[in-house]
């Protein structure tokens, strides 16, 4: 399970009972945004959550940040296979109103 806070930090609790903790700068949000989705298609979530700014994060499943995160954008984040070669891309608005594509890796 993942939790997001008001502070912007991100908790997780594995159903061992472990937690880990990590706190995002600049996320703070009295609605902070909280998305999981395997994109990398290893059998294990990605993170992603965003705040009052016009920042996305990301990370894995161990609350490690993704390469190339955070992204413009805010809100919550769509997923489509837009280029079509079977994996989702990420897809944001920012602040500004431009809408934004990131792709991921594979396994």
């Amino acid at each position: 399970m993942w939790a997001v806070s008001e502070s912007g930090s991100l908790y997780r609790v594995g159903l061992d009972g472990r937690r880990a903790r990590t706190d995002v700068r600049g996320l703070g949000s009295r609605e902070p945004v909280l998305v999981a989705r395997d994109v990398e298609g290893d059998g294990r979530p990605e993170i992603f959550v965003s705040g009052d700014g016009n920042a996305l994060y990301g990370f894995d499943a161990d609350l490690e940040p993704l390469t190339g995160f955070p992204v413009p954008g805010t809100g919550k984040p769509a997923f489509a296979d837009l280029n079509g070669d079977g994996r989702p891309e990420l897809v944001t608005a920012g602040v500004d109103g431009v809408i934004r594509a990131a792709s991921f890796r594979g396994p």
